[in-house]
């Protein structure tokens, strides 16, 4: 669940072993509460640092933005650690970014 907007929204792709999550192009930073197992009452923070960038896609779709992740900072109630795939965002489908690894 998002804590930066005003409406906070989870975004679950329907595999327990990905998630997607937006970033908003207004903003710097985006803050993420992530609960790694609903059977335990344990939630993590994260916290993407990121710079938009406006990308042109072509003359009948126009622009999107990439994003570039700088660094993420979380809390490891259950999260142990964070990689980083690759720090280049775009809109490829399926493509793993940042992989979360969560203590056994």
């Amino acid at each position: 669940m998002t804590l930066d907007e005003e409406t906070p929204f989870i975004f679950y792709t329907g595999n327990p072993n990905r998630i997607s999550v937006p970033l908003n192009p207004a903003k710097e930073s985006m803050r993420y509460q992530l609960q790694f197992d609903s059977t335990v009452a344990a939630y993590d923070t994260l916290t993407f640092f990121y710079r938009p960038v406006l990308h042109f896609v072509s003359n009948a779709c126009g622009y999107t933005y990439y994003y570039t992740v700088d660094s993420v900072h979380f809390t490891t109630n259950g999260l142990d650690s964070v990689v980083y795939e690759q720090r280049s965002i775009t809109n490829e489908a399926g493509k793993s970014n940042i992989r979360f690894y969560f203590f056994p």
